[in-house]
């Protein structure tokens, strides 16, 4: 088994050499006389897994040594000696986190080791749940680029049968059950794989902001619901009212894909025995001053 690594900083040298001298048999053991010399010994050794300060210092309390390291040292366990008269400092440190234990001075031999040994224990638990959250990560975002090729591939076959249902009801008695049944479930299908492919490039493409044509977006949706026949457009009134008094700026693909999936909602969930179906829309964008009484 590996031996634990362990950074000591004291200022006092008689005490770097007694820590070195007792447990160098049992841990890999660095000193440091001074912060300096600690921020040198850290970045040439990342193996470091435990770091151990005295918290007076003159050139920097213990505590404020952990402060300063925890964004580029985070992973290091921090264990800091102290008096009974440095308690509200110490205190304050462990509520910021950046302490794991504290000893009191004079340490015992029985106290430093089991605290060296706990601190370990939290190391490597750590550790070990950051490397099984990476994996995860990458485990989903395999699976979510696994959906999205699937349901791209998916996409064409999906169009071609919606084409020739279309084809199908010319030939056939339009209201064929068997025929409606069927293209109820392909739309439903395009709909779904749809939903699978904006979820992906939502989760997976940076956020481009631009500035946004309404006007676009809704002549867009249109067009498409028209051209699939997959949401009865033709049988709905739809009224568009787009005013736009100021430029807005925004991520066109996501607002598209919100207005989108409003205006497809909107659709959707009609009444079917309504006879005079109906949507509005009002889109207005404006800078408004805002100021407090």
């Amino acid at each position: 088994m590996e031996k634990i690594n362990i950074l000591y900083l004291d200022d006092e040298i008689n005490n770097l050499q007694s820590f070195k001298a007792k447990y160098r048999t049992e841990y890999s053991i660095f000193i440091a006389n001074n912060v300096q010399e600690a921020y040198y010994i850290l970045e040439k050794n990342p193996q470091i897994q435990i770091i151990i300060s005295d918290q007076r210092m003159p050139d920097m309390t213990g505590s404020l040594f952990f402060e300063s390291i925890l964004i580029k040292y985070p992973d290091p366990i921090r264990i800091l000696l102290t008096g009974y008269s440095d308690l509200a400092s110490v205190i304050d440190a462990i509520n910021k986190g950046q302490i794991f234990r504290y000893l009191e001075k004079p340490w015992n031999d029985y106290e430093m080791k089991m605290a060296i040994e706990n601190a370990f224990q939290f190391y490597f638990i750590n550790n070990q749940l950051k490397s099984n959250n990476k994996e995860l990560l990458k485990t989903n975002e395999e699976l979510k680029r696994f959906a999205y090729s699937a349901s791209h591939d998916l996409k064409a076959p999906v169009k071609t049968m919606l084409g020739i249902l279309k084809l199908a009801k010319k030939e056939v008695d339009a209201d064929n059950e068997l025929l409606k049944l069927l293209g109820e479930s392909v739309k439903k299908l395009d709909y779904f794989i749809n939903n699978i492919i904006d979820y992906y490039k939502n989760t997976s493409s940076e956020k481009l902001y631009s500035e946004i044509d309404f006007n676009k977006i809704i002549d867009s949706f249109k067009e498409e619901a028209q051209n699939s026949k997959n949401h009865y457009l033709e049988d709905i009134d739809l009224t568009v009212s787009i005013t736009e008094n100021s430029r807005f700026i925004s991520d066109e693909f996501r607002l598209n894909v919100i207005i989108s999936y409003l205006l497809s909602n909107a659709i959707k969930y009609q009444k079917k025995e309504e006879p005079n179906k109906k949507i509005s829309i009002s889109i207005i964008s404006s800078t408004r001053n805002w100021y407090s009484r």
